[in-house]
């Protein structure tokens, strides 16, 4: 399960090993994720579904999107999953700026978000460096570059827009 004779067997190094574990922990953390859209999402995303339809959308959508996932990673070859990280790391950068624009306002974001994307996107560049010609590439320092620069202008973004007052505080 989890291909663990993959990672702890075959290719049996600490390094793959310590990676299998973080993508453990991050899936679980992307479990809770959606359950909290689920919870707290409809009245933002789906005023108009009632609790069981914006249920199935979300489990259509995600399972949905754990096809395609598969489908990238075979296509891809990557049986280590190693283009995982820097995907998931750079989508939190699109959705932020969705999110701003939508809401046209703070509410939700802090300054945390790009700051930790631009860490992360950038050290994936030296995690990754050594593994495979695939990321040091054109495409994959392109990727890398446009990752990092989406963040900032997020956090630009974000600093042009105005704030939104917590509860109880005056607008």
């Amino acid at each position: 399960m989890l291909l663990y004779e993959l990672w702890f067997n075959v290719y049996d190094h600490w390094w793959v090993k310590a990676w299998w574990v973080a993508l453990v922990f991050t899936t679980i953390i992307e479990f809770a994720l959606v359950g909290m859209i689920i919870r707290y999402g409809r009245r933002e995303l789906a005023p108009w579904a009632s609790a069981t339809q914006f249920f199935a959308l979300i489990a259509l959508g995600t399972a949905a999107i754990g096809i395609i996932w598969l489908l990238v990673k075979d296509a891809i070859s990557d049986p280590l999953w190693l283009i995982s990280f820097p995907i998931t790391a750079f989508w939190a950068v699109p959705f932020s700026t969705a999110l701003m624009l939508r809401r046209n306002s703070q509410r939700g974001q802090s300054a945390t978000l790009p700051v930790c994307s631009v860490f992360i996107v950038g050290s994936f560049q030296g995690a990754l460096w050594f593994i495979d010609p695939f990321f040091r590439s054109p495409f994959f320092l392109m990727f890398s570059a446009m990752g990092i620069t989406w963040a900032l202008i997020n956090l630009w973004l974000l600093k042009q827009l105005p704030a939104y007052p917590a509860r109880g505080e005056p607008a």
